[in-house]
């Protein structure tokens, strides 16, 4: 799948990560035995399918995930069903990646959002590859993805600490604390972490007031993205019980 990138290629942030995920690319290829290849992207494909669920809440361990994914053992349970789903999104994924002609649009995206959410029993799996009709009042994603890739590298380094496991029952609970339903306060302002009118993130340069005054503009260069990381960062670190945010903002 050929994809375009547009980025500031004076952005250092930017040029480093690239460099690493380069760098990556070749040394793990080289530690691969040949013609295992297909078989460590197979078994890594089970394990993101499995982390990637588990964080979010999914309460299928390990050994019981390996299974349903592997073998296609009893997938009759909503939680066994959202990680085949997510298992064959990553193969509809590879599948896009082998047609180098293969041009990402607003089909593809809705198709993926569908395959993740087949079978499943709530309403978001109901409108499975549809839009949802409100107003965008959540940062945007572009930023904050910045800001969970940091964490990602975080839960990364504690899996080479802890373990699967481990890892997945400590990230759990901290990922818990970025959920919408989570209050947080700044001033008299309350509300979800990631709401644009959040005034943190003005106060961190990541908004701004738009033209009119009234519209808000979420800004995305590197500063802005490096800065999304350390509030995220920092929150966790903190208390569970720490729910006023002014201490994130520059004094």
């Amino acid at each position: 799948m050929r994809i375009n990138l547009y980025y500031d290629e004076n952005d250092k942030d930017v040029l480093r990560g690239l460099d690493f995920f380069d760098r990556r690319r070749h040394v793990v290829r080289a530690m691969v035995p040949p013609g295992y290849e297909a078989y460590f992207q197979e078994q890594a494909r089970y394990i993101s399918a499995h982390t990637s669920t588990a964080i979010e809440g999914n309460p299928l361990g390990h050994e019981t995930a390996m299974l349903i994914l592997a073998e296609g053992v009893d997938v009759y349970s909503p939680a066994a069903v959202e990680k085949v789903n997510l298992d064959q999104a990553y193969q509809f994924i590879a599948l896009l990646a082998s047609d180098k002609s293969t041009k990402v649009d607003e089909g593809i995206i809705r198709t993926m959002n569908s395959i993740a959410l087949k079978g499943l029993p709530d309403q978001q799996a109901r409108n499975r590859g549809k839009y949802r009709i409100a107003q965008n009042l959540i940062v945007d994603s572009a930023v904050m993805m910045h800001g969970y890739a940091s964490l990602m590298r975080e839960f990364n380094n504690t899996i080479t600490e802890k373990g699967v496991q481990k890892a997945i029952t400590i990230w759990k609970l901290k990922v818990e604390r970025l959920s919408s339903q989570v209050q947080y306060t700044f001033d008299q302002w309350r509300g979800d972490l990631f709401a644009k009118r959040n005034p943190l993130w003005q106060r961190v340069g990541v908004v701004k007031p738009g033209r009119d005054g009234k519209r808000l503009t979420v800004l995305n260069t590197g500063a802005v993205r490096s800065e999304c990381g350390r509030v995220l960062k920092q929150l966790l670190a903190v208390d569970r019980g720490q729910k006023d945010l002014r201490f994130l903002a520059p004094h």
